[in-house]
């Protein structure tokens, strides 16, 4: 039986945004609108294997994101990481979906009490973007920042309608 195609923009239509989008609310927000248990952490050496990012559906039934280092210490860009893995659970891929899904699946099965970071460790050592997996997870990052940053243009554009009418000129007008 095939699958319906994955569409995020339904599913943001559907599910929203929390009104400040930064990963944990991403995380928070998604949690409760899809009744999960997500943990976001931050984890060193992802990006030596060319992630980001990586998602793990604990042995616990948590989802735990890992989100590299050096991508944690710039707000935008963990959100799009956060918010790519995040498009993982959305779009109901199966742990072996995913890139890593092999090497993830083998661990969890082999060693069922080995901590989720040190399975994401070792998937990060081999992955690859190939997968449509994948490419549907980025397209719901993608929508994600975008519909974000269109919300917080129109924000933007309604507090300086409010500013410019409590001041009686356009913002940036001057006056003398």
């Amino acid at each position: 039986m095939e699958r319906d195609t994955f569409d995020p923009h339904r599913i943001l239509k559907q599910i929203g945004l929390p009104h400040l989008v930064t990963a944990e609310t991403l995380v928070d927000h998604f949690g409760a609108a899809l009744g999960r248990t997500i943990q976001l952490d931050v984890i060193t050496g992802l990006t030596r294997s060319g992630w980001c990012g990586l998602w793990v559906l604990g042995g616990d039934g948590i989802d735990y994101l890992f989100i590299d280092a050096g991508y944690a210490r710039i707000p935008a860009l963990k959100a799009q990481v956060a918010a790519h893995e995040l498009g993982h659970i959305v779009a109901g891929h199966d742990q072996s979906a995913t890139s890593e899904g092999n090497v993830i699946s083998l661990l969890q099965q082999s060693f069922p009490h080995l901590p989720p970071a040190v399975i994401a460790r070792a998937a990060a050592a081999r992955s690859t973007y190939d997968q449509p997996a994948e490419q549907e997870a980025e397209a719901f990052a993608t929508a994600v920042m975008s519909r974000a940053a269109a919300e917080a243009r129109r924000a933007s554009g309604a507090t300086g309608r409010r500013a410019e009418g409590v001041l009686g000129h356009p913002l940036g007008g001057g006056r003398g």
